[in-house]
C-alpha cells in the first residue's frame, strides 16, 4: 500500500535549480513510498486563460529517475522573506532542511487534460524542469519522526529505487507533456534570451521592455533643425546590448525606423521593467519555435519514419491483411466468371468499342511493385518459418510435458498402490486379530460348557447308579457323602435304571 511521507494535500516547499538560488517557485510538495518505490511531486499553479480556477502544472521525480548515492536531505542557507518563511513553516520552532535530488534525466511534466494552452510563465518553468540537480527548500516539521528517518533512509541510500504506478484516476485528469517539442520551444527561448541578456549583470531584461512606448519624449519632439526629417541618417546601430548604447545613435535610429515604417513608432530609449522575461512570453513566440524546428526536421525526420515504418510494419500489415485480399480476389473471381462465359466480347467488337489504352508505369510504381513483392515473399516465408518454429516447439513442449506426466502417473500409481497395500495388510491384521479374538472367547465359552456338562453328566450317573444298588443284593452301599468309583454297571441294574 502507497505510503504519503507527508499530508496528501501536500506542504509548501521552494523548488530551485541546484547552483540558481535566486530564482525559486513555490510549489505543494508531496512525497509518497511503498517499499523501495518512490515518488517525489511538485504542485505549481499558474492563472488560465478564459478558466475561473488555476492551471496547475505537476513535476514528478520518478524514484529510478533518482542518480544512487548523489541524493541528500540537510540544511542548505536559503535567503527566504520572514512573511514567506512564516507562511511555509509547520508550528512550533521551524526546521527547514533542503532535499536534494540529482536526476539522470529531465523529470515528466504533467498538466489537466482540460487545459487547452500553456501560460506565459511556461518557459521559466520548463527551466526547472529540465535541470538534473533540483534543491526542495522546506519545513520538516511537516514529517513525523518516523517519517522523517525514512525519508532519510530512502535518500541517502545507495541503492537504485524504482517507480511508483500512477492510478487511473491521475491519469484520467492529467496527461504528459512531450519533451521534443518543448526542447524546440526552450532552445528558442535560450536563443532570445542570449541576445538581449546583459553579461555584466546577469538579469535577462524582458521582452515587454523593448515594446515601444506610447508616449516617447524623443518622438513627440520635432526634428533637430540641423538634421533634416527626409535625410537618411548615416549611423544606425542595430546592437542590443548595453555596452553600444549611445544617445545619438539611438535618436538616428529611431528616426530611421520611424522613416521606414511611420505606422509604428520605435522608442529611443531602453525602457526599464521589472518583470521578468518568462512572464511576458507570447504564446506566438513558442509557435514560431516549434513550426521553424518542424520545418528543418520534418523532411528527414519522416524519410527515416517512413523507412523505418516500411521495414518494420509492411510484412505484419501484408500477413495480416494478404488472406483477407486474396479471398476477395477470389470471391470476385468466382463471381465474375460465368457472366464472361455466358456473354462473351467478340474480338473485332471488343477492338471496336474498347480501344486499349497503354498507360505507361513510372519506375516509382515499378519500384513500388518490386518492393510489395519482396515484402510479400519475405511475409509469407516469415510466416511459414514462424509456423514451423511454433509447430515444433508446440511438439518439443507437448513431448516434453507428456513424458513428465507420465512420470508423475507413474510414481502416483507406484505410491497408490503401495498405499492400498499398506490398507490391505493393516485389514487383513485387523480381521486376523478379530477372528482369533472370537476363536478364543468361543473355545472358553465350549470348554465352559464341555466341563459344566460333564459335571452333570457325572452326577446324572451317581444319582442313577446310587439308586441302583441295594445292599440285599450283596453290593456296597457308599457312606454319606462319599463319592462311588467307577464300577461295571451290572445287568440287573441296568434293567432296574431302564426301567425307572
Amino acid at each position: 500500500m502507497v505510503h504519503s511521507l507527508v499530508r496528501k494535500e501536500g506542504v509548501p516547499a521552494l523548488a530551485y535549480q541546484g547552483c540558481h538560488k535566486s530564482m525559486t517557485w513555490f510549489c505543494s510538495l508531496k512525497i509518497v513510498h511503498v517499499g523501495e518505490e518512490l515518488a517525489v511531486s511538485l504542485e505549481h499553479s499558474m492563472p488560465s486563460h478564459g478558466v475561473d480556477h488555476k492551471q496547475v502544472f505537476i513535476l514528478r521525480y520518478e524514484g529510478d529517475n533518482l542518480v544512487p548515492g548523489k541524493n541528500s536531505l540537510g540544511a542548505i542557507g536559503l535567503s527566504v522573506p520572514a512573511s514567506l518563511m512564516s507562511t511555509m513553516q509547520r508550528h512550533g520552532n521551524p526546521n527547514f532542511q533542503t532535499l536534494s535530488l540529482t536526476l539522470k534525466k529531465p523529470c515528466s511534466i504533467w498538466y489537466p487534460k482540460e487545459s487547452t494552452s500553456l501560460h506565459d510563465d511556461f518557459p521559466k518553468l520548463l527551466t526547472l524542469a529540465r535541470t538534473k540537480e533540483v534543491r526542495i527548500f522546506f519545513d520538516t516539521n511537516w514529517l513525523a519522526d518516523r517519517n522523517f528517518q525514512t525519508l532519510q533512509c530512502i535518500v541517502t541510500g545507495s541503492r537504485q529505487l524504482a517507480k511508483i504506478s500512477r492510478t487511473a484516476q491521475f491519469s484520467s485528469v492529467y496527461q504528459e507533456l512531450d519533451w521534443l517539442p518543448l526542447k524546440f520551444i526552450q532552445d528558442a527561448n535560450h536563443g532570445t534570451d542570449t541576445a538581449t541578456e546583459n553579461p555584466a549583470s546577469g538579469v535577462i531584461p524582458s521582452i515587454e521592455a523593448e515594446a515601444p512606448p506610447f508616449q516617447d519624449v524623443v518622438h513627440d519632439n520635432p526634428p533637430p533643425y540641423t538634421q533634416p526629417s527626409g535625410k537618411r541618417p548615416r549611423h544606425s546601430s542595430t546592437s542590443l546590448t548595453p555596452d553600444d548604447y549611445n544617445p545619438k545613435r539611438a535618436r538616428e535610429h529611431s528616426r530611421s525606423f520611424l522613416d521606414m515604417d511611420g505606422a509604428s513608432p520605435t522608442p529611443s530609449l531602453r525602457a526599464k521593467s521589472t518583470v521578468s522575461s518568462s512572464a511576458t512570453v507570447s504564446v506566438d513566440l513558442f509557435q514560431d519555435a516549434v513550426t521553424s524546428a518542424v520545418q528543418q526536421m520534418l523532411s528527414s525526420t519522416l524519410n527515416k519514419t517512413l523507412s523505418e515504418v516500411l521495414q518494420k510494419e509492411l510484412p505484419f500489415a501484408i500477413r495480416r491483411e494478404l488472406p483477407h485480399v486474396l479471398e476477395k480476389i477470389i470471391q470476385k473471381t468466382i463471381a465474375d466468371s460465368p457472366s464472361r462465359c455466358s456473354s462473351p466480347i467478340p474480338p473485332c467488337t471488343q477492338i471496336l468499342n474498347e480501344p486499349t489504352h497503354h498507360v505507361s508505369t513510372p519506375n516509382s510504381h515499378f519500384t513500388l511493385g518490386k518492393m510489395i513483392k519482396g515484402a510479400v515473399t519475405t511475409a509469407v516465408r516469415e510466416a511459414l518459418d514462424e509456423a514451423r518454429d511454433q509447430s515444433s516447439e508446440l511438439y518439443t513442449s507437448a513431448s516434453i510435458e507428456l513424458e513428465e506426466y507420465s512420470t508423475e502417473l507413474k510414481g502416483d500409481l507406484a505410491a497408490t498402490t503401495e498405499d492400498h497395500m499398506v490398507n490391505c495388510n493393516e485389514n487383513l491384521d485387523e480381521m486376523v486379530a478379530k477372528a482369533e479374538q472370537r476363536l478364543s472367547d468361543y473355545l472358553t465359552d465350549f470348554e465352559a460348557h464341555a466341563d459344566e456338562l460333564v459335571i452333570k453328566t457325572e452326577d446324572r450317573l451317581y444319582s442313577i447308579s446310587k439308586k441302583s444298588y441295594c445292599s440285599p443284593e450283596g453290593h456296597i452301599v457308599p457312606k454319606p457323602g462319599q463319592r462311588a468309583a467307577s464300577l461295571p454297571i451290572l445287568k440287573d441294574a441296568k434293567t432296574v435304571a431302564n426301567r425307572t
